[in-house]
């Protein structure tokens, strides 16, 4: 193990909220109740560890530490994980243990650490089948529960388990995450055009399967170093077939499997800049080979694979409608999202840009005539105005039924949707919990922010 990385572990258990944890699991000798919160794979890893070695070893018989861990055996981090199969590593051996998982003091970690924010729904679904089923897993276990997630999810379960979080015994938070050896970015900075011979299409495959299966192998052991070195050569064999066969599906699915596979290997080690780097990276090869015409041959200079000129993708034009008691937090909307205005992703649009003596009726509707996206702030006031709920929303609900038009609900103030034209919809932020009654407001503005970017980048 590098020394770094050893003195790091130390560290983490040193954390008083570890130190916290583990004290209440030596007074411990019955179920109790649990939640971890940690900010990487190996920060789970280093505290499970630690309550191996200083809780269990401290126990008559040396009970053991189960740790439940849905993604041990997953053969591909890039597709979502079946509820069926969360269902069946989780919840059927918390309502049904088998023997190992009953034995008189052991502790049972249930680890979602490894989830990648695609999981969300499906471990929100978890959640709450262990709410209904919270009476059965207090009285199937006889040691005590711990169930590990990220902070993200942790937002998730209270939303979707209430009754199940409220049992807990202690709430614990780890912040570390793992020093980095180099930053990802040093391993996409190879010169792809600087490649002279482009492999033929036989040997393309089978290097692109072979780098594949060694990938996903790296992933299963965590090596998350590993895993974006074979990603990498992905990349680079799939840029080396798209600038011989631009747009070619299989070649685009090639170049977006190594990016998503990069993305997962940097976020099990707390590098979330990396992974949003490697994220944008595929977003920029495919904005430059897909077009109306991307299944066709078409033909791009090499030198211009990895370049996007401003007036090679129009930025979207985005639109927000919100009631006027709702202008501060329209402002802060605007904040966080000039990061996308300044990589020329989006164009925003509000009432305050109407000059003054404008016909302000005729400027409103002409921007959301215009509008790509329309960002709809849910609030109170919103629904109860007839200019905003009555005829702002009109027009984008008929353009976006006409398929001209994304709209996106923002709660950014509880309301109650059950019965409006927007009780149907999946509204951000995903957590449920609208913005003004979030505990870290700039978190949750980041959290929409990121979902909107994914919006619109993702392909339809």
């Amino acid at each position: 193990m590098r020394p770094d990385l050893a003195s790091w572990e130390d560290a983490v258990r040193a954390d008083p909220e570890c130190k916290r944890l583990l004290r209440a699991l030596t007074l411990s000798n019955r179920f109790h109740f649990y939640l971890l919160l940690c900010a990487s794979y190996p920060t789970a890893t280093a505290v499970l560890e630690g309550v191996r070695e200083k809780v269990l070893t401290a126990r008559r018989g040396s009970p053991p530490l189960q740790r439940i861990d849905p993604y041990e055996d997953r053969e591909d981090f890039t597709k979502l994980l079946p509820l069926d199969h969360l269902l069946q590593s989780v919840l059927e051996k918390l309502t049904s243990p088998p023997a190992e998982l009953t034995a008189p003091g052991t502790v049972v970690a249930v680890d979602a650490t490894r989830a990648p924010e695609a999981d969300d729904e499906t471990w929100l679904l978890l959640f709450k089948r262990m709410n209904e089923r919270r009476n059965i897993v207090s009285q199937r276990l006889s040691g005590e529960l711990l169930l590990v997630v990220p902070p993200r999810l942790n937002e998730l379960f209270v939303r979707a388990a209430p009754d199940f979080w409220s049992i807990r015994s202690g709430e614990y938070e780890l912040k570390q995450t793992p020093p980095i050896e180099d930053p990802l970015q040093s391993f996409w900075d190879a010169d792809v055009a600087s490649v002279l011979e482009v492999p033929d299409e036989d040997a393309a495959k089978a290097t692109a399967e072979r780098l594949k299966a060694e990938a996903n192998d790296a992933l299963r052991r965590h090596e998350a170093q590993e895993a974006v070195s074979r990603c990498h050569e992905i990349w680079t064999l799939a840029a080396q077939l798209l600038a011989k066969e631009p747009g070619r599906p299989e070649w685009l699915e090639l170049a977006e499997g190594a990016t998503t596979g990069a993305a997962r290997a940097a976020e099990l080690r707390g590098d979330i800049e990396g992974a949003d780097f490697v994220n944008r990276l595929g977003q920029k090869l495919r904005l430059k080979t897909a077009s109306p015409t991307r299944f066709t041959q078409k033909t791009v200079p090499r030198d211009e694979m990895f370049t996007t000129p401003a007036e090679a993708v129009r930025p979207k034009r985005l639109v927000l409608s919100y009631a006027r008691e709702d202008a501060r937090l329209a402002a802060e909307l605007e904040a966080h999202l000039r990061i996308l205005e300044k990589q020329g992703l989006i164009s925003t649009w509000t009432e305050r840009r109407i000059a003054p003596g404008s016909n302000w009726g005729a400027e409103v509707e002409e921007a959301f005539r215009s509008a790509d996206v329309i960002l709809v702030l849910v609030s109170p006031d919103y629904l109860a105005s007839d200019y905003t709920y009555g005829r702002e929303l009109t027009m984008a609900l008929e353009r976006q039924r006409a398929g001209e038009v994304r709209v996106i609900p923002i709660r950014v103030r509880p309301a109650d949707l059950e019965g409006s034209e927007l009780g149907g919809k999946v509204a951000l932020p995903r957590s449920g919990i609208p913005i003004a009654s979030s505990a870290n407001r700039d978190a949750a503005w980041a959290d929409v922010v990121s979902d909107i970017r994914r919006a619109l980048t993702s392909r339809r």
